[in-house]
Protein backbone atom coordinates (compact mmCIF):
# COMPACT_ATOMS: atom_id res chain seq x y z
CA UNK A 1 0.00 0.00 0.00
CA UNK A 2 1.32 3.57 -1.25
CA UNK A 3 -0.40 7.02 0.61
CA UNK A 4 -0.04 10.42 1.15
CA UNK A 5 -1.36 11.80 4.61
CA UNK A 6 -1.92 14.71 5.95
CA UNK A 7 -1.82 15.85 9.78
CA UNK A 8 -5.38 14.41 10.20
CA UNK A 9 -4.66 11.20 8.43
CA UNK A 10 -6.98 11.94 5.40
CA UNK A 11 -5.76 10.32 2.56
CA UNK A 12 -4.44 13.03 -0.04
CA UNK A 13 -3.46 10.04 -2.82
CA UNK A 14 -3.76 5.98 -2.49
CA UNK A 15 -2.99 3.36 -4.95
CA UNK A 16 -5.01 0.14 -5.85
CA UNK A 17 -3.55 -1.45 -3.23
CA UNK A 18 -5.68 0.15 -0.08
CA UNK A 19 -7.82 -3.01 -1.23
CA UNK A 20 -5.93 -5.29 1.23
CA UNK A 21 -8.01 -3.18 3.75
CA UNK A 22 -10.93 -3.72 1.71
CA UNK A 23 -11.05 -0.12 0.62
CA UNK A 24 -11.51 0.79 -2.42
CA UNK A 25 -9.40 3.40 -3.50
CA UNK A 26 -11.56 6.13 -4.87
CA UNK A 27 -13.52 5.91 -1.35
CA UNK A 28 -10.45 6.36 0.50
CA UNK A 29 -9.41 9.94 -0.90
CA UNK A 30 -9.84 12.68 1.60
CA UNK A 31 -10.92 10.32 4.42
CA UNK A 32 -9.02 9.24 7.66
CA UNK A 33 -8.51 5.54 8.77
CA UNK A 34 -11.77 5.82 11.16
CA UNK A 35 -14.08 6.84 8.49
CA UNK A 36 -12.52 4.14 5.97
CA UNK A 37 -14.12 1.26 8.56
CA UNK A 38 -10.67 0.69 10.75
CA UNK A 39 -11.14 -0.15 14.66
CA UNK A 40 -10.65 2.28 17.14
CA UNK A 41 -7.79 0.73 18.42
CA UNK A 42 -5.65 0.63 15.38
CA UNK A 43 -6.78 4.51 13.89
CA UNK A 44 -5.38 5.39 17.20
CA UNK A 45 -2.46 3.46 16.80
CA UNK A 46 -1.71 4.50 13.42
CA UNK A 47 -2.53 7.95 14.73
CA UNK A 48 -0.25 8.56 17.38
CA UNK A 49 2.73 7.59 15.02
CA UNK A 50 1.96 9.88 12.51
CA UNK A 51 1.82 12.75 14.89
CA UNK A 52 4.97 11.60 16.13
CA UNK A 53 6.62 11.39 12.51
CA UNK A 54 4.83 15.19 12.01
CA UNK A 55 6.64 16.40 15.70
CA UNK A 56 9.80 15.01 14.94
CA UNK A 57 10.50 15.00 11.31
CA UNK A 58 11.92 11.39 10.93
CA UNK A 59 10.67 7.75 9.85
CA UNK A 60 9.02 5.75 11.70
CA UNK A 61 8.58 1.63 11.04
CA UNK A 62 6.60 -0.72 12.77
CA UNK A 63 4.14 -4.02 12.63
CA UNK A 64 0.83 -3.82 12.81
CA UNK A 65 -2.12 -6.70 12.84
CA UNK A 66 -5.27 -4.90 11.24
CA UNK A 67 -8.71 -6.49 11.82
CA UNK A 68 -10.28 -6.79 7.76
CA UNK A 69 -13.95 -7.59 7.74
CA UNK A 70 -15.53 -10.97 6.79
CA UNK A 71 -11.38 -11.62 6.31
CA UNK A 72 -8.74 -13.03 8.21
CA UNK A 73 -6.54 -10.43 10.00
CA UNK A 74 -4.19 -8.65 7.77
CA UNK A 75 -0.44 -8.14 9.16
CA UNK A 76 1.49 -5.04 7.73
CA UNK A 77 5.18 -4.08 7.87
CA UNK A 78 3.92 -0.25 7.96
CA UNK A 79 7.01 3.30 6.85
CA UNK A 80 6.03 6.64 7.33
CA UNK A 81 8.37 9.19 5.76
CA UNK A 82 8.22 12.14 6.25
CA UNK A 83 7.55 14.86 3.37
CA UNK A 84 9.02 18.25 3.88
CA UNK A 85 8.81 21.95 2.30
CA UNK A 86 11.96 23.94 1.50
CA UNK A 87 11.69 25.11 5.01
CA UNK A 88 12.26 22.01 6.51
CA UNK A 89 8.68 21.63 7.49
CA UNK A 90 6.71 18.47 7.49
CA UNK A 91 3.99 18.85 4.95
CA UNK A 92 2.58 15.44 4.59
CA UNK A 93 3.41 11.70 5.38
CA UNK A 94 4.49 8.93 2.71
CA UNK A 95 2.52 5.79 4.35
CA UNK A 96 3.86 2.68 2.93
CA UNK A 97 2.09 -0.89 4.01
CA UNK A 98 3.89 -4.29 3.41
CA UNK A 99 1.85 -7.32 3.42
CA UNK A 100 3.57 -9.90 5.99
CA UNK A 101 0.68 -11.50 6.35
CA UNK A 102 2.05 -15.03 5.12
CA UNK A 103 5.52 -14.75 6.94
CA UNK A 104 3.75 -13.78 10.30
CA UNK A 105 1.60 -16.67 10.08
CA UNK A 106 4.26 -18.93 9.15
CA UNK A 107 6.90 -17.90 12.08
CA UNK A 108 3.63 -17.96 14.64
CA UNK A 109 2.61 -21.35 13.60
CA UNK A 110 6.19 -23.12 13.35
CA UNK A 111 6.39 -21.64 17.22
CA UNK A 112 3.49 -22.97 18.46
CA UNK A 113 4.31 -26.35 16.61
CA UNK A 114 7.67 -26.05 18.13
CA UNK A 115 5.88 -25.41 22.06
CA UNK A 116 3.63 -28.14 21.71
CA UNK A 117 6.31 -30.22 20.87
CA UNK A 118 8.34 -29.30 23.89
CA UNK A 119 5.65 -29.86 26.35
CA UNK A 120 4.30 -33.28 24.66
CA UNK A 121 8.03 -34.19 25.06
CA UNK A 122 8.54 -33.35 28.33
CA UNK A 123 4.83 -35.01 29.25
CA UNK A 124 6.38 -38.40 27.90
CA UNK A 125 7.94 -40.58 30.57
CA UNK A 126 9.05 -43.44 27.79
CA UNK A 127 12.38 -42.78 25.82
CA UNK A 128 11.30 -44.76 23.15
CA UNK A 129 8.48 -42.14 22.95
CA UNK A 130 10.66 -39.82 23.23
CA UNK A 131 12.47 -40.97 20.44
CA UNK A 132 9.67 -42.15 17.85
CA UNK A 133 8.22 -38.38 18.55
CA UNK A 134 11.43 -36.65 17.68
CA UNK A 135 11.59 -38.56 14.54
CA UNK A 136 8.38 -38.04 13.47
CA UNK A 137 7.67 -33.99 14.56
CA UNK A 138 11.32 -33.53 14.70
CA UNK A 139 12.39 -33.90 10.92
CA UNK A 140 8.40 -32.41 10.24
CA UNK A 141 9.55 -29.39 11.54
CA UNK A 142 13.09 -28.40 11.25
CA UNK A 143 12.97 -28.05 7.25
CA UNK A 144 10.75 -25.38 7.18
CA UNK A 145 12.22 -23.82 10.26
CA UNK A 146 15.48 -23.12 8.97
CA UNK A 147 13.89 -22.20 5.26
CA UNK A 148 12.28 -19.32 7.89
CA UNK A 149 14.89 -18.54 9.49
CA UNK A 150 17.00 -17.69 6.19
CA UNK A 151 14.52 -15.47 5.10
CA UNK A 152 14.59 -13.54 8.35
CA UNK A 153 18.30 -13.32 8.46
CA UNK A 154 18.03 -11.88 4.73
CA UNK A 155 14.99 -9.20 6.11
CA UNK A 156 17.20 -8.46 9.18
CA UNK A 157 19.94 -7.49 7.06
CA UNK A 158 18.19 -5.30 4.63
CA UNK A 159 16.51 -3.98 7.31
CA UNK A 160 17.91 -0.60 8.47
CA UNK A 161 15.23 0.47 11.32
CA UNK A 162 17.10 -0.44 14.82
CA UNK A 163 13.31 -1.58 16.40
CA UNK A 164 12.29 -3.98 13.17
CA UNK A 165 16.19 -5.04 13.55
CA UNK A 166 15.26 -5.88 17.19
CA UNK A 167 11.83 -7.86 15.88
CA UNK A 168 13.73 -10.30 13.81
CA UNK A 169 16.51 -10.66 16.10
CA UNK A 170 13.76 -11.73 18.96
CA UNK A 171 11.91 -14.43 15.66
CA UNK A 172 15.31 -16.18 15.21
CA UNK A 173 16.76 -16.87 18.45
CA UNK A 174 13.07 -18.09 19.33
CA UNK A 175 13.96 -20.19 16.13
CA UNK A 176 17.45 -21.14 17.28
CA UNK A 177 16.32 -22.15 20.57
CA UNK A 178 12.99 -24.16 19.12
CA UNK A 179 15.83 -26.00 16.77
CA UNK A 180 18.63 -26.50 19.83
CA UNK A 181 15.38 -28.34 21.59
CA UNK A 182 14.29 -30.36 18.00
CA UNK A 183 18.40 -31.57 17.79
CA UNK A 184 18.10 -32.46 21.47
CA UNK A 185 15.44 -34.76 20.49
CA UNK A 186 16.68 -35.91 17.14
CA UNK A 187 19.65 -37.58 19.24
CA UNK A 188 17.64 -39.69 20.98
CA UNK A 189 15.80 -41.38 17.72
CA UNK A 190 19.16 -42.15 16.06
CA UNK A 191 19.40 -46.33 16.19
CA UNK A 192 22.74 -46.58 18.62
CA UNK A 193 24.74 -49.71 18.68
CA UNK A 194 24.07 -52.22 21.63
CA UNK A 195 27.28 -52.64 23.84
CA UNK A 196 26.83 -56.41 25.44
CA UNK A 197 28.80 -56.59 28.49
CA UNK A 198 28.97 -58.40 32.04
CA UNK A 199 27.11 -57.61 34.96
CA UNK A 200 25.70 -58.46 38.56
CA UNK A 201 22.12 -58.94 37.63
CA UNK A 202 21.81 -57.78 41.63
CA UNK A 203 23.07 -54.53 40.76
CA UNK A 204 21.06 -54.25 37.63
CA UNK A 205 17.63 -54.79 39.41
CA UNK A 206 18.82 -52.54 42.47
CA UNK A 207 19.43 -50.02 40.00
CA UNK A 208 16.12 -50.47 38.34
CA UNK A 209 13.92 -50.99 41.36
CA UNK A 210 13.23 -47.29 41.52
CA UNK A 211 11.79 -47.02 38.21
CA UNK A 212 9.60 -50.04 38.80
CA UNK A 213 8.88 -48.59 42.08
CA UNK A 214 7.57 -45.67 40.19
CA UNK A 215 5.32 -47.57 37.55
CA UNK A 216 4.01 -49.76 40.14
Amino acid sequence: IIARLDRTSRHLYVNSSIRLIGVEPAYARGKTWRELGLSPEVSQQWLQKLAQVFRSGEQLAFDTRVPVTDKDPLYLHMSFQPELTKDGTVETVLWVGRDITNLTLLVQRNIEQARQMEEEIARLSGLNLVGRLAAVIGHEIRNPMTTIRGFLQLLNNQETDVKRQEFFRIMIEELDRAGTIISEYLSLAKNKPTELKEGSLNAIIEGLHPLLQGAA
